[in-house]
Formats: structure tokens, C-alpha cells, sequence
């Protein structure tokens, strides 16, 4: 039986999980670009792009130790396919309210909370 830590592989479930994650990295900071990108595109006004950008960076500082304990207490894999489920729910509404031409502010102020949130 060959041990796949020697010959300088982590194995098939690490790279899953890296490739998982590095998928999801790149969706955030897609996201990150898209959102205010797209609130500029509603509006003229600096502040409401700035409220957007910082909508989804503000769950960072608000959630990040509670989820934390959250986290190092409860079933990882369940918490991570719950808010992932979310994270797609909201990124699927969001999508649903580009094609309708409803977006606005606030909404994708909330957008921006509940996905970074989900980060």
C-alpha cells in the first residue's frame, strides 16, 4: 500500500476541497467587481456604489467571531452545504431581478450582506 503523502500529494480529498475553495474564492471576488460594477450601472451616484461594495464586506466584521465558534462547534460539512445552498438562492434572485430590470439600491445592498456573509 503506497502512502500518497510521500511522493508530495495530499490525496483526492484535498484536492477537492482546494478546488472547492478555489472555485468559491473566485466567484467572491467576481462578486466583489460585479456587484458595485452593476450598481454603477443603475446609478450616477459614488455613495450607493460605495454602499454596495461595502455591504458585502461588512458581514466580515460584524459575523466573522461568532461564525467562528459557530463553526469550530457544529458539523462543517452541513454548515458549509447550508450556506452555500443560501449563497446560490441569493445569487439565483439576483439574477432573476437583473433579467426583470428590478434591482435597486437596497436590494443589492442586502444582496451584498447576505452572500458576504455567506464567505
Amino acid at each position: 500500500m503506497t502512502d500518497n503523502t510521500t511522493h508530495g500529494h495530499l490525496g483526492r480529498s484535498f484536492n477537492a476541497l482546494w478546488l472547492s475553495s478555489a472555485i468559491s474564492t473566485l466567484g467572491d471576488g467576481l462578486r466583489n467587481a460585479a456587484l458595485p460594477l452593476l450598481t454603477a450601472a443603475i446609478t450616477n451616484n459614488p455613495f450607493a456604489v460605495s454602499a454596495v461594495a461595502f455591504s458585502g464586506q461588512l458581514p466580515w466584521l460584524l459575523t466573522s467571531i461568532v461564525a467562528g465558534a459557530i463553526a469550530d462547534r457544529a458539523d462543517r460539512r452541513k454548515i458549509m452545504w447550508t450556506v452555500d445552498v443560501i449563497r446560490a438562492g441569493t445569487v439565483l434572485t439576483l439574477t432573476v431581478l437583473v433579467f426583470a430590470s428590478m434591482p435597486t439600491i437596497s436590494l443589492l445592498c442586502l444582496i451584498g450582506f447576505v452572500v458576504g456573509a455567506g464567505q
